[in-house]
């Protein structure tokens, strides 16, 4: 009988600690705390499940150590800008430039040494040399020669008026007879005071001893604007003008003065005077124009031909305007 009871309790002692190690495993494969202390009726467990606990217990940790929640989290990492910055790092500034480089002195220079590839060879800059000469000497020949031809063509310019002027001139004294004949008819004379001028014109040209000549006037006002109707020369109607005839000398006796009598045309006046004898005469118009007096003389060579005034007398008839010349062509008529 206590054999049986003995045997029993050998029994039930056998299968208590088998559900204890059974509870303890399956605590360990669902994650359960290991730290609780196991049932009171377990009974001391043996030696060998000791050392399975602590076994167990030291790789529960281990796995705790490794949990993700127990790693250096991203914040703790070194973050990117804890990281050397590029502009921490060495600019290309720090870096060493070419000037920076050693250049070789001029005896390694001589002696074959290295050569800085920054410097020209001689070679090099005896060629720029040689081209900005070249340069400047291009721009100096393009400038001389535009200063030449706008010389030139400046002295073109001058020739030509130079050219027409002589052409005009030799125009109207070449044929000196062909002129001379016309002037026994009529001749011309042009005078001028101030912005007053005077046109004569002496009919026959050929003055001879007591014979009868008529001379006409024409006063006119030079203009700055031109008139439509008259041009640059205006004539000057209504005035009262006194003609002095007579001999330089004085050994012919008082002047003689004559009444200007208006003609047909406007600003034309006019008188008749008989020519007493040969010799020169003077011919003076006198009177108040535009609130000014003036007084101007032609002169006239009796029993004379050509005249020895004539050559001076046609360049300065020449040299009046288109528009006296217009008028003394009307007096001619």
């Amino acid at each position: 009988m206590r054999s049986l009871t003995a045997l029993s309790s050998l029994v039930i002692s056998l299968l208590l600690f088998g559900l204890v190690t059974t509870a303890g495993a399956q605590r360990n494969i669902i994650g359960g705390d290991d730290d609780e202390a196991p049932p009171a009726d377990a009974g001391p467990p043996p030696p060998d499940a000791k050392k399975d606990d602590k076994k167990k217990k030291d790789d529960k940790k281990k796995g705790e150590e490794q949990k993700p929640d127990d790693k250096a989290k991203p914040d703790d990492k070194a973050k990117p800008d804890d990281k050397a910055k590029p502009d921490d790092k060495a600019k290309p500034d720090d870096k060493k430039k070419p000037d920076d480089k050693a250049k070789p002195d001029a005896a390694s220079v001589k002696k074959g040494g290295t050569k800085d590839v920054l410097e020209d060879s001689a070679a090099e800059v005896e060629k720029r040399k040689k081209d900005d000469e070249a340069r400047k000497a291009a721009e100096a020949a393009a400038e001389a020669a535009s200063e030449a031809a706008k010389k030139k063509k400046e002295e073109d310019e001058k020739r030509l008026r130079e050219e027409k002027k002589a052409a005009e001139a030799k125009k109207k004294l070449e044929n000196r007879d062909q002129r001379l004949a016309s002037a026994r008819k009529i001749r011309q004379f042009t005078r001028a005071s101030g912005d007053i001028a005077l046109s004569f014109a002496v009919a026959p040209g050929e003055v001879k001893a007591g014979e009868v000549i008529e001379v006409r006037v024409a006063v006119e006002q030079k203009l700055e604007t031109t008139d439509p109707k008259y041009g640059n020369l205006l004539p000057l109607k209504g005035l009262e003008l006194v003609a002095v005839v007579s001999q330089p000398s004085g050994k012919g006796g008082p002047a003689q003065r004559y009444v200007l009598h208006p003609l047909g045309a406007p600003g034309r006046y006019g008188f008749h005077v008989t020519v007493p004898k040969n010799g020169q005469l003077q011919v003076g118009i006198e009177g108040e124009v535009k609130g000014k007096s003036i007084a101007l003389n032609i002169p006239l060579h009796v029993g004379v031909w050509p005249p020895p005034d004539f050559d001076d007398e046609e360049k300065n008839n020449a040299a009046s305007t288109d528009a006296a010349r217009a008028g003394r062509r009307v007096l001619g008529e």
